[in-house]
Formats: C-alpha cells, structure tokens, sequence
C-alpha cells in the first residue's frame, strides 16, 4: 500500500512522507525534493504518525526512511516557521525535531536510513538514529548549520563519531572503510535486495 501520509489539516500540501509497506518492511519516503527533502514541521509530524502506524502494525518488522529525488534530505527546513522570534513557540519546536530523531533512536523494531545525495544537518541525526544506515557511494554528509550559529539539534553525531574514534572534520578514511565493508557484507546475504535497494 503506497501514499503519502495525511496531514492533521487534510491539506495535501503538508503530505511529505510516503508509507509504504514492502513484505514486512515499512518504507518511509520524505517526499519534497523540491527542496531536498527539508524537514518542515508537516514532515516532523508525517514521520511520527508513520512511526506510529509501523509500530503499531504486527507485520511490519523493520522500517526504511529514504529521500525522493537526488538527496535524502538537507536537513530541517531554514524557512519561515510558526515560531518566529516567540522563544516559547520556538522550544517546542526544537523539542519536536529532537523527538523525531529521537523516536528512531527508541524504535521497538529495527530502521535502516538508505542515504543517497546529500545528507545534512539533522537528517544527518536521523541517519545515524537508526540502526543501520546504508549509504550510497555518491552521499555527502554534513552538518553545514555550525558554520552559521546554529546548533546540532540532538548532538548525535559528536558522541557516536568520538565513541569510534573517528575525526567528524573527515569523510573518509576510517568512515569510507566501514561503509565499504557493511556494503559487501549487506550484498553477501542480500540484505539490500530484501529493503529493495
């Protein structure tokens, strides 16, 4: 069963996650790649409601987020929010990006991000949130949003990348190795054929 997931509004503007199921596998699709799949707060609360709906589904196993398009996704939206200057309306935003990424940290069932494109900022969070990630060999990760004042919303990164000994200044070496071998060992037992990827 394919389709966008349904806003709370109905509007179908605000519908940017595909729900998917494969077999026993939920695949989620950000679906803006208009603007590189940038999570808004439609998206925020489409990821949730499809989180819900997978976990709550008894035949769905596992779940898969990718990104329509040429990216994944370039990270939160930078746009105009409901927030605006307003620091209250502005914390539970944050609150709610970090509970997304937060939510496939905690995921009862095994995630896999299948990354292509550009992967940045807080889906950078997202990717690495899951279980697993696969990432095709033309990605570009980043966390682009230091550069400019703003802040890593869940701080994900520097703590796994640190525990591993890896430098985050760095898209290769140790990292490209790794990404490497978890490929081969994904075709070996056709893993990647099973998430359809």
């Amino acid at each position: 069963m394919a389709g966008k997931e349904a806003s709370a509004s109905g509007d179908p503007a605000a519908q940017t996650v595909g729900f998917e199921l494969r077999g026993e596998i939920a695949v989620l699709t950000l679906q803006r790649p208009e603007k590189l799949n940038a999570i808004d707060a439609a998206t925020v609360a489409s990821l949730q409601r499809a989180l819900v709906r997978a976990e709550g589904d008894a035949q769905v196993r596992a779940v898969v987020l990718r990104g329509e398009g040429r990216a994944f996704s370039s990270g939160f939206d930078l746009g105009p929010s409901g927030a605006g200057r307003d620091p209250v309306a502005l914390r539970a935003e944050l609150r709610s990006d970090f509970d997304v990424i937060m939510r496939f940290w905690d995921f009862p069932k095994p995630t896999v991000a299948a990354v292509h494109g550009y992967c940045l900022g807080s889906s950078l969070e997202l990717a690495v949130a899951c279980d697993l990630t696969v990432a095709a060999d033309d990605c570009r990760f980043g966390e682009p949003e230091v550069k400019f004042g703003s802040g890593i919303v869940a701080l994900l990164l520097p703590w796994l990348l640190a525990r591993r000994g890896v430098d985050p200044a760095y898209g290769s070496g140790p990292v490209a190795t790794v990404v490497q071998d978890i490929l081969t060992i994904l075709v070996y037992f056709g893993v990647l054929r099973a998430f359809g990827i």
